[in-house]
Protein backbone atom coordinates (compact mmCIF):
# COMPACT_ATOMS: atom_id res chain seq x y z
CA UNK A 1 0.00 0.00 0.00
CA UNK A 2 3.23 2.28 0.23
CA UNK A 3 3.36 2.99 -3.29
CA UNK A 4 -0.40 3.58 -3.51
CA UNK A 5 -0.66 6.19 0.17
CA UNK A 6 1.35 8.59 1.70
CA UNK A 7 0.93 9.98 5.33
CA UNK A 8 1.64 13.74 5.61
CA UNK A 9 3.21 15.45 8.57
CA UNK A 10 -0.51 15.80 10.34
CA UNK A 11 -1.00 11.87 10.06
CA UNK A 12 -3.50 12.65 7.28
CA UNK A 13 -3.72 9.67 4.35
CA UNK A 14 -3.47 10.90 0.73
CA UNK A 15 -2.97 9.26 -2.94
CA UNK A 16 0.19 9.19 -4.39
CA UNK A 17 0.31 9.44 -7.92
CA UNK A 18 0.30 5.95 -8.63
CA UNK A 19 -2.44 5.59 -6.41
CA UNK A 20 -4.63 8.49 -8.40
CA UNK A 21 -4.17 6.58 -11.34
CA UNK A 22 -5.03 3.21 -9.61
CA UNK A 23 -8.30 4.83 -7.97
CA UNK A 24 -9.18 6.67 -11.84
CA UNK A 25 -9.03 2.96 -13.35
CA UNK A 26 -11.08 1.87 -10.34
CA UNK A 27 -14.15 4.59 -11.12
CA UNK A 28 -13.85 3.72 -14.85
CA UNK A 29 -17.21 2.47 -16.43
CA UNK A 30 -16.56 -0.93 -17.67
CA UNK A 31 -16.64 -0.82 -21.05
CA UNK A 32 -15.10 1.82 -22.56
CA UNK A 33 -17.09 3.93 -25.37
CA UNK A 34 -15.96 3.30 -28.54
CA UNK A 35 -13.38 6.67 -29.99
CA UNK A 36 -14.98 8.36 -32.84
CA UNK A 37 -11.80 8.58 -34.69
CA UNK A 38 -12.47 4.77 -34.96
CA UNK A 39 -11.11 3.53 -38.55
CA UNK A 40 -13.25 0.17 -38.01
CA UNK A 41 -16.26 2.52 -37.43
CA UNK A 42 -15.81 4.85 -40.58
CA UNK A 43 -15.54 1.94 -42.92
CA UNK A 44 -18.43 0.18 -41.75
CA UNK A 45 -19.84 3.64 -41.97
CA UNK A 46 -19.02 4.29 -46.05
CA UNK A 47 -19.96 0.17 -46.74
CA UNK A 48 -23.54 0.94 -45.26
CA UNK A 49 -23.66 4.53 -47.14
CA UNK A 50 -22.15 2.86 -50.42
CA UNK A 51 -24.87 -0.44 -50.23
CA UNK A 52 -27.90 1.66 -49.61
CA UNK A 53 -26.85 3.34 -52.85
CA UNK A 54 -26.66 0.75 -54.69
CA UNK A 55 -29.49 -0.72 -53.53
CA UNK A 56 -31.53 2.09 -54.06
CA UNK A 57 -29.78 2.98 -57.59
CA UNK A 58 -31.04 -0.97 -58.47
CA UNK A 59 -34.18 -0.28 -57.37
CA UNK A 60 -34.71 3.05 -59.13
CA UNK A 61 -33.58 1.08 -62.51
CA UNK A 62 -36.04 -1.68 -62.15
CA UNK A 63 -38.43 0.52 -61.66
CA UNK A 64 -37.69 2.57 -64.36
CA UNK A 65 -37.00 -0.64 -66.96
CA UNK A 66 -40.25 -1.84 -66.06
CA UNK A 67 -41.95 1.74 -67.37
CA UNK A 68 -39.94 1.83 -70.61
CA UNK A 69 -41.34 -1.80 -71.12
CA UNK A 70 -44.30 -1.18 -70.61
CA UNK A 71 -44.58 2.23 -72.60
CA UNK A 72 -43.34 0.13 -75.42
CA UNK A 73 -45.81 -2.77 -75.25
CA UNK A 74 -48.86 0.29 -75.12
CA UNK A 75 -46.81 1.73 -78.19
CA UNK A 76 -47.19 -1.69 -80.04
CA UNK A 77 -50.59 -2.47 -79.25
CA UNK A 78 -51.45 0.66 -80.32
CA UNK A 79 -49.87 -0.08 -83.73
CA UNK A 80 -50.78 -3.35 -83.93
CA UNK A 81 -54.73 -2.09 -83.05
CA UNK A 82 -54.51 0.63 -85.55
CA UNK A 83 -52.71 -1.44 -88.45
CA UNK A 84 -56.11 -3.84 -87.50
CA UNK A 85 -58.60 -1.09 -87.62
CA UNK A 86 -57.39 0.20 -91.07
CA UNK A 87 -57.69 -3.22 -91.98
CA UNK A 88 -61.57 -3.51 -91.36
CA UNK A 89 -62.24 0.03 -92.70
CA UNK A 90 -61.10 -1.39 -95.84
CA UNK A 91 -62.96 -4.81 -95.28
CA UNK A 92 -66.14 -2.02 -94.24
CA UNK A 93 -65.43 0.40 -97.49
CA UNK A 94 -65.23 -3.25 -99.93
CA UNK A 95 -68.64 -3.84 -98.41
CA UNK A 96 -70.66 -1.31 -99.55
CA UNK A 97 -69.41 -1.00 -102.84
CA UNK A 98 -71.94 -3.99 -103.41
CA UNK A 99 -75.65 -5.33 -102.65
CA UNK A 100 -74.62 -8.06 -101.82
CA UNK A 101 -71.94 -9.47 -99.42
CA UNK A 102 -69.37 -11.94 -100.30
CA UNK A 103 -69.74 -14.17 -96.87
CA UNK A 104 -65.96 -14.16 -96.72
CA UNK A 105 -65.73 -10.85 -96.28
CA UNK A 106 -68.37 -10.46 -94.00
CA UNK A 107 -66.08 -13.38 -91.73
CA UNK A 108 -63.30 -11.40 -92.80
CA UNK A 109 -65.15 -7.96 -90.62
CA UNK A 110 -65.99 -10.25 -87.62
CA UNK A 111 -62.24 -11.52 -87.25
CA UNK A 112 -60.33 -8.17 -87.48
CA UNK A 113 -63.24 -6.79 -85.11
CA UNK A 114 -62.40 -9.78 -82.82
CA UNK A 115 -59.07 -8.72 -83.34
CA UNK A 116 -59.60 -5.04 -82.72
CA UNK A 117 -61.07 -6.05 -79.62
CA UNK A 118 -58.71 -8.40 -77.75
CA UNK A 119 -55.82 -5.62 -78.75
CA UNK A 120 -57.87 -2.71 -76.76
CA UNK A 121 -58.51 -5.14 -74.06
CA UNK A 122 -54.28 -5.52 -73.93
CA UNK A 123 -54.20 -2.22 -74.12
CA UNK A 124 -56.38 -1.50 -71.16
CA UNK A 125 -54.10 -3.40 -68.99
CA UNK A 126 -51.56 -0.98 -69.37
CA UNK A 127 -53.11 2.41 -69.95
CA UNK A 128 -55.97 3.12 -68.86
CA UNK A 129 -57.92 5.03 -71.46
CA UNK A 130 -61.15 7.18 -71.34
CA UNK A 131 -64.01 5.12 -72.24
CA UNK A 132 -61.81 1.67 -73.13
CA UNK A 133 -64.19 -0.73 -71.29
CA UNK A 134 -67.28 1.27 -73.00
CA UNK A 135 -65.61 0.81 -76.47
CA UNK A 136 -64.99 -2.89 -75.90
CA UNK A 137 -68.35 -4.01 -74.78
CA UNK A 138 -69.93 -2.04 -77.70
CA UNK A 139 -67.47 -4.16 -79.96
CA UNK A 140 -68.67 -7.06 -78.53
CA UNK A 141 -72.03 -6.08 -78.95
CA UNK A 142 -71.27 -5.92 -83.02
CA UNK A 143 -69.54 -8.96 -82.98
CA UNK A 144 -72.43 -10.90 -81.62
CA UNK A 145 -74.68 -9.50 -84.55
CA UNK A 146 -72.32 -10.54 -87.02
CA UNK A 147 -71.99 -13.78 -85.89
CA UNK A 148 -75.96 -14.16 -85.98
CA UNK A 149 -75.55 -13.19 -89.34
CA UNK A 150 -72.80 -15.75 -90.37
CA UNK A 151 -74.81 -18.17 -87.93
CA UNK A 152 -77.82 -18.47 -90.17
CA UNK A 153 -76.60 -20.46 -93.43
CA UNK A 154 -77.66 -18.20 -96.14
CA UNK A 155 -76.56 -18.75 -99.81
CA UNK A 156 -72.67 -17.42 -100.84
CA UNK A 157 -73.68 -13.92 -100.80
CA UNK A 158 -75.66 -12.01 -97.68
CA UNK A 159 -78.02 -9.65 -98.87
CA UNK A 160 -76.69 -6.04 -97.85
CA UNK A 161 -80.33 -5.24 -95.91
CA UNK A 162 -81.04 -1.90 -93.83
CA UNK A 163 -80.26 -3.60 -90.83
CA UNK A 164 -76.75 -5.09 -91.80
CA UNK A 165 -75.98 -1.57 -93.32
CA UNK A 166 -76.93 0.15 -89.87
CA UNK A 167 -74.09 -2.79 -88.14
CA UNK A 168 -71.78 -1.95 -90.26
CA UNK A 169 -72.03 1.71 -90.95
CA UNK A 170 -72.39 1.93 -86.52
CA UNK A 171 -69.60 -0.77 -86.53
CA UNK A 172 -67.34 1.80 -89.10
CA UNK A 173 -68.09 4.84 -87.05
CA UNK A 174 -66.81 3.28 -83.36
CA UNK A 175 -63.63 1.67 -85.74
CA UNK A 176 -62.94 5.51 -86.24
CA UNK A 177 -63.66 6.76 -82.98
CA UNK A 178 -61.49 3.84 -81.05
CA UNK A 179 -58.66 5.08 -83.79
CA UNK A 180 -58.74 8.49 -82.65
CA UNK A 181 -58.58 7.46 -78.56
CA UNK A 182 -55.46 5.19 -79.38
CA UNK A 183 -53.28 7.38 -81.12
Amino acid sequence: MEELLEKDSDGFYSLTRSGKRAFSFLMEEPFSKPRKDNPFILVSLAAILFLTVVVASCVFISVTNRERLDQQKLEQLQIEASLQIDAALNTIYQIFEHYEIPREKWMELFMKTVMIRRSLEETSEYKAVGELDSIISKLEEYESEMFQVLKHRDEKYLELTVEKRYIVRELQTLLLKIDVKIS
